[in-house]
C-alpha cells in the first residue's frame, strides 16, 4: 500500500529563537454570535422582531441584491445589534420570557424554519480583501426541531455556491467561496451573503411550526488559502437545471467541453472527444429561445437513450502534481419511482459508485492519483487534457414500454484539488480498469458485425501470451501488442473484413455459430489479491428473442442471467481468488433463449474493473525540528524496506520539487533533513510519500 499525508509547515513554528518571519494574515469580515453551543445572543425567528436583512456594517445596499430582496440603507454606526434585549422585562405575549425583542425590527434570526426560510447579511470588503482568491465561512447549525431534516442553499450576492442536503444532527460547517466560482464576484464595498432553507423532512406534516434549523454563530474570514482549487464548475446548487439543455441530441451531445483544448484524442465513456476552439468554456445553454440553436450545451440529464456525459478539460502542472481531486454534485428530481445505479471515471478509470440512487442524493468524492493510496490503484490525471465521466449504468424502469420516465438530473458539478485526508484512517477507494471495451452511447457502431469473416471469438485487451489460458470459445494466442485489440477495422463495413481483428458486437444463437465471446487480459498481484466488478450493458436485442447468458472468468462461471427480453445493466463481483497475477480470460456465451430468426443480444460496453478498499494504514509525521542553522528535519512512521519521497513547494498549488526520491525506509520512523532552504523563505510546504 502507498501512503500519503500532506504536512503544512510554516517555518515561524519551528524555532522561536528565529528570526520572526511574515505569515499571511487572515481578515474578519464578520461575527455574528459566539461559538458556544447556544443563541442566547439571537432574537427568535418572527416576523415581530427582526428582519430576514441583517446588516454586518453599515453602508449603503440599495443596490444589492440578496436572496430575500434588495438591501437598505443601513446608517449605523455600527454592527446592527444582535437581539434588542433581554432586559427581565416579561413579554405579555410570551409568558414567562424575560427579553424585549419587540422593541424594534434590528437583530439577527437565531433560526430558519418553513415560516422565515432565509436570512441575508449584508456586508462591506474592503479592496485587500475583496482581492482574495476565495473568501472562508464557518458556521455551527444545531439545536434542530426535533426530527427534522434540512436542505441548505448558500449564496453569494444572491449566487448559489453550496447547497448541504438532509441536515439532521448538530452540524458545523467550513465553506471556501471561491472567486473562480462561476457568477462568484467580491465587490470591494457592499456584499450579501444568504442561508435559505430550500427544503427537507417535515415533522408537523400540517405547518412549519417543528422545520427550525438554528446557527450558534457566522464567521466570514478574508485573506485565506482555500485548501482546495476549483478546476471547473457546471451549472449552480440551485435546486434546479434551467440553466442546462435537455438531454436530446437535437440540443447537445453527451460530450461538454469545460476548458479549449483538442480532446480528440481522449477517450470518454460516450466516446472520443473533439477540438473545442474555446477560449471559454463551452455555454451550459443556447441563448435565447430556440435550444436547438447548436448542439452545444450541457446535458441536464442521464436517461438510458443518453446514459453517458464526458466532460473533458484542462490541468495545470500545479495542479496535477496534486494527490487528490475532489468531485462534488447534487443528483436530483428523478423520474418519478425511477431508481438509478451511477458511476463516475476519471480519464476511464472507475472513481466511484452511486447505487440505487431513489431520491436526491448527494455526491462528494475524494479521487487519489494512481498510486497514491495502492501501487497502480487509482486514476491517472495530468496537464493537459483530461476527461470526466459520468454513466448511468443500470437501474429501475417505471415505463418498461419506453425511456422517458427513468430520468436522474444534475444540480451543479464540481471538480476541485484537494489535500490529502487529514485523518489517517480515513478509507479511501482506489479503482484500476483491467479492461474497458465500447462506449456507453447505446450504440455498438465502434465494433464489428459478429462473422467469421470479420473477426473472431477472442479478443485481447492486451499484449501478453494467452496460449495456457483457455476460453469458453477456445484457447487464447499470443498477442503482441503493444497496444489493445482494435474494436473494428475501419468505421465503415466494407472495412471490417480487412483482418479478423476487432470486438464482435453480439453473442447470437448457438446454430449461428457465435454463441461465445472471449476477452483476454493482464493482471498483475495487486489486482489480483483485491476485489473485481465486471460491468456491461446489454441492449439492440433481435425482435421478439430472449437470452440465457453465462458469464466465466478463468472457466468457471461467476454470473448467470435468463430470459433476458429488454435493455439490461449487468453488474457482477468476481469470486475472491479467480483472478490471476498474469493472463486471464472473461468469456460470455449465450447459452440459451428464444430462438427466433433474430436471436442475437448486443454490447453496449463491456469492462472488467478491480478495487483496493482499505483504511489507509497509520501514517504521522511524529518530530518536527529546526536547527541553528536553519535546517528542517522530518521524521515520521515508516516500514522497513519501503521507499519514500520527500517534496516541497512554496504554496499548496505550487509546482513541487523532490528532494528525496527513492529513500529507504526504516523500521519505526524515518527521518530527512532539508538544508537547502532559499534565504527569506516565510513558508514552506512538504509531502511525504510511500512509493513502495
Amino acid at each position: 500500500m502507498t501512503s500519503c499525508r500532506t504536512l503544512f509547515l510554516p517555518l515561524l513554528c519551528l524555532n522561536l529563537s528565529l528570526a520572526p518571519m511574515p505569515l499571511v494574515a487572515e481578515a474578519m469580515v464578520f461575527g455574528i454570535g459566539s461559538f458556544d453551543g447556544q443563541n442566547a445572543d439571537f432574537e427568535q425567528e418572527s416576523n415581530l422582531y427582526n428582519t430576514p436583512q441583517y446588516y454586518a456594517e453599515p453602508g449603503d445596499y440599495t443596490a444589492i441584491q440578496g436572496n430575500f430582496g434588495f438591501g437598505e440603507n443601513f446608517a449605523g454606526p455600527g454592527a446592527e445589534l444582535w437581539q434588542d434585549g433581554p432586559n427581565g422585562t416579561v413579554d405579555p405575549g410570551d409568558p414567562g420570557s424575560a427579553h424585549n425583542w419587540s422593541v424594534s425590527l434590528d437583530g439577527f434570526p437565531r433560526a430558519l424554519t418553513g415560516g422565515r426560510p432565509v436570512v441575508d447579511i449584508f456586508f462591506q470588503l474592503g479592496e485587500t480583501e475583496a482581492a482574495s482568491a476565495a473568501l472562508l465561512l464557518e458556521a455551527d447549525l444545531f439545536a434542530l426541531g426535533a426530527n427534522s431534516s434540512h436542505d441548505l442553499t448558500f449564496y453569494f450576492n444572491n449566487v448559489p455556491f453550496y447547497r448541504q442536503l438532509g441536515i439532521r444532527a448538530n452540524t458545523p460547517l467550513k465553506l471556501y467561496v471561491a472567486k473562480n466560482q462561476p457568477g462568484i464576484f467580491f465587490n470591494s464595498g457592499g456584499n450579501v451573503l444568504s442561508v435559505r432553507r430550500t427544503g427537507g423532512g417535515l415533522v408537523d406534516p400540517l405547518g412549519p411550526n417543528s422545520q427550525w434549523i438554528q446557527f450558534d454563530a457566522l464567521r466570514l474570514t478574508a485573506e485565506v488559502t482555500a485548501p482546495t482549487e476549483l478546476i471547473w464548475q457546471i451549472g449552480y446548487f440551485n435546486n434546479a437545471t434551467t440553466e442546462f439543455e435537455q438531454e436530446q441530441n437535437i440540443y447537445n451531445n453527451p460530450q461538454y467541453f469545460a476548458a479549449a483544448g483538442d480532446y480528440s484524442g481522449v477517450q470518454g465513456k460516450a466516446g472520443r472527444g473533439g477540438v473545442h476552439a474555446g477560449p471559454d468554456p463551452e455555454i451550459w445553454k443556447d441563448d435565447g429561445a430556440d435550444p436547438a440553436a447548436s448542439t452545444e450545451g450541457f446535458p441536464r440529464a442521464l436517461v438510458p437513450g443518453r446514459p453517458a456525459v464526458d466532460i473533458y478539460f484542462q490541468m495545470t502542472p500545479a495542479q496535477a502534481q496534486q494527490d487528490y481531486l475532489s468531485f462534488k454534485t447534487i443528483l436530483f428530481s428523478l423520474g418519478a419511482n425511477s431508481t438509478h445505479d451511477v458511476r463516475l471515471y476519471l480519464n476511464g478509470t472507475p472513481v466511484g459508485v452511486v447505487p440505487h440512487v431513489t431520491s436526491n442524493r448527494q455526491v462528494e468524492l475524494l479521487i487519489p492519483r494512481q498510486g497514491v493510496t495502492a501501487p497502480g490503484m487509482g486514476p491517472v490525471f495530468h496537464a493537459g487534457n483530461n476527461v470526466f465521466s459520468i454513466a448511468r449504468t443500470g437501474g429501475g424502469r417505471v415505463d418498461p414500454m419506453g425511456v422517458n420516465s427513468p430520468w436522474i438530473q444534475f444540480d451543479a458539478l464540481t471538480l476541485s484539488t484537494a489535500l490529502a485526508p487529514a485523518d489517517p484512517a480515513v478509507p479511501v477507494a482506489a479503482w484500476r480498469t483491467l479492461f474497458s471495451v465500447g462506449y456507453y452511447n447505446s450504440a455498438g457502431s465502434e465494433f464489428e458485425q459478429e462473422s467469421n469473416n470479420y473477426n473472431n471469438p477472442a479478443f485481447y485487451t492486451a499484449a501478453g501470451d494467452y496460449t495456457t489460458t483457455a476460453g469458453m470459445a477456445g484457447v487464447g494466442e499470443v498477442w503482441e501488442g503493444p497496444d489493445p485489440e482494435v474494436w473494428q477495422d475501419g468505421p465503415l463495413a466494407t472495412d471490417w473484413n480487412l483482418s479478423p481483428n476487432g470486438f464482435p458486437r453480439a453473442v447470437i444463437k448457438a446454430d449461428w455459430g457465435r454463441p461465445a465471446i472471449d476477452l483476454y487480459f493482464m493482471a498483475d498481484a495487486a489486482a489480483a489479491a483485491g476485489s473485481a466488478l465486471f460491468n456491461t450493458k446489454l441492449y439492440g436485442l433481435g425482435a421478439g428473442s430472449s437470452h440465457d447468458l453465462e458469464f466465466y472468468i478463468n472457466g468457471e462461471p461467476f454470473h448467470g442471467q435468463t430470459e433476458i427480453m429488454a435493455d439490461t445493466w449487468i453488474t457482477a463481483p468476481l469470486p475472491a481468488g479467480k483472478l490471476l497475477a498474469g493472463p486471464n480470460v472473461l468469456s460470455m456465451v449465450r447459452t440459451g433463449g428464444l430462438n427466433t430468426d433474430t436471436a442475437w443480444i448486443q454490447f453496449d460496453q463491456v469492462e472488467l474493473v478491480s478495487q483496493a478498499a482499505a483504511a489507509l494504514p497509520a501514517f504521522a509525521v511524529t518530530e518536527v525540528t529546526r536547527s541553528i542553522a536553519g535546517d528542517v528535519v522530518l521524521t515520521w512512521q515508516s516500514v522497513a524496506g519501503a521507499k519514500y519521497e520527500v517534496m516541497t513547494a512554496p504554496s499548496l498549488t505550487g509546482l513541487r520539487t523532490a528532494l528525496a526520491i527513492g529513500l529507504d525506509g526504516m523500521a519505526g520512523t524515518t527521518s530527512f533533513t532539508d538544508s537547502n532552504i532559499p534565504a527569506n523563505t516565510t513558508r514552506r510546504f512538504y509531502w511525504i510519500v510511500r512509493t513502495q
